[in-house]
């Protein structure tokens, strides 16, 4: 071995024999992303039969929509190299939504002096999130 080559390789090459690892390196595609959106956020409230088998009635109690950026990465990996039709498919995608409105339990308070009975309290935060996915893609 070449004293310039601390691979082991040789000047001429590897004669063209490809490992499994350097083909799946090779077979692996991958691929980042970016969006900006829109982040819709409720909260509701609903009566249950005492089994929980039958919703009786349901409500939202308050919504609110905010502007969404979202950024990931990702790649897919060959599972069958003869005709690559199937992949795992592995990535994350980060969420940013800079201020929401929700409500939260004890945001929502009886008061019989006002018009509905009730006072809503909602908070107000940041929501951001990482989504994290494994899964398997087929090509057709």
């Amino acid at each position: 071995m070449p004293k310039d080559d601390p691979g082991g390789l040789g000047r001429s090459g590897h004669n063209g024999a490809v490992s499994q690892r350097e083909r799946a390196v090779r077979c692996a595609q991958h691929a980042a992303h970016a969006g900006v959106g829109l982040a819709y956020f409720y909260t509701q409230t609903a009566l249950n039969t005492d089994d929980e088998s039958y919703q009786i009635a349901q409500t939202t109690n308050y919504s609110d929509n905010s502007l969404l950026y979202t950024g990931g990465a990702g790649f897919n990996i060959p599972l069958s190299f003869a005709g690559d039709y199937v992949s795992m498919d592995v990535g994350a995608r980060y969420n940013s939504v800079n201020s929401a409105r929700y409500l939260t339990k004890g945001d929502i308070m009886d008061d019989p002096n006002s018009q509905y009975g009730i006072i809503i309290t909602p908070r107000q935060s940041a929501a951001n999130f990482i989504a994290c996915h494994l899964g398997v893609s087929f090509r057709f």
